[in-house]
């Protein structure tokens, strides 16, 4: 990156997915909001899908946790239509109103360890680190932590590590789970800020 930071013309449109140019003419696309929104509905599909590699159980009458109701937190829904008995961790009063009016179990972020244990596999979409030592001692051996959010993510991997839970990082889902979706996903979003650029 660096190197096409330094050797980028002045003038020449660059575009990016999470990642700004200082002074350079950029746009970037993963900050979009349609892009987030569509991006969403693979990233929830592929965490569904490791979950189920990783349970020896089905989702359909399990207990399932997922922090952060944003964008990718809407898993819920799809865990949800699965079966899935889904409690919604938020700091956020809307969003804990939000997923109430769902149909999922509303918890507050402070109420995270004593939830933990009753969960068969747990979710994390927030980038900073939200999933403490005390959570990860409350929660059940067997049960996955599923790691969504951006590096550097929002679990305690080391207390996680010394507790042996599993934490199983799970980025750029899309590209992995359905590339070709996500590959349209791209192009649409940016065809969009392109023609934007042009006009």
């Amino acid at each position: 990156l660096s190197d096409i930071e330094r050797l980028t013309k002045s003038g020449t449109l660059i575009l990016t997915c999470n990642y700004m140019f200082e002074g350079k003419n950029c746009i970037d696309y993963g900050k979009n909001d349609a892009y987030c929104l569509l991006n969403a509905v693979p990233t929830a599909e592929g965490a569904a899908a490791v979950a189920m590699d990783n349970m020896k159980i089905t989702l359909a009458g399990c207990s399932a946790a997922v922090i952060g109701f944003g964008r990718v937190g809407k898993l819920c829904r799809l865990l949800s239509a699965m079966g899935a008995h889904v409690t919604a961790v938020s700091r956020s009063e809307r969003d804990l109103a939000g997923s109430e009016a769902c149909g999922y179990i509303p918890a507050d972020h402070s109420a995270l360890p004593g939830i933990a244990g009753e969960q068969d596999v747990i979710f994390n979409t927030v980038p900073h680190t939200v999933v403490t030592e005390e959570v990860l001692a409350a929660m059940k051996k067997d049960a996955p932590l599923i790691d969504l959010a951006s590096r550097p993510g929002g679990v305690d991997t080391m207390a996680a590590s010394r507790l042996g839970i599993r934490v199983i990082s799970a980025l750029s889902l899309p590209g992995k789970v359905a590339p070709v979706t996500a590959g349209k996903i791209i192009a649409k979003c940016l065809d969009k800020r392109l023609r934007e650029a042009v006009l």
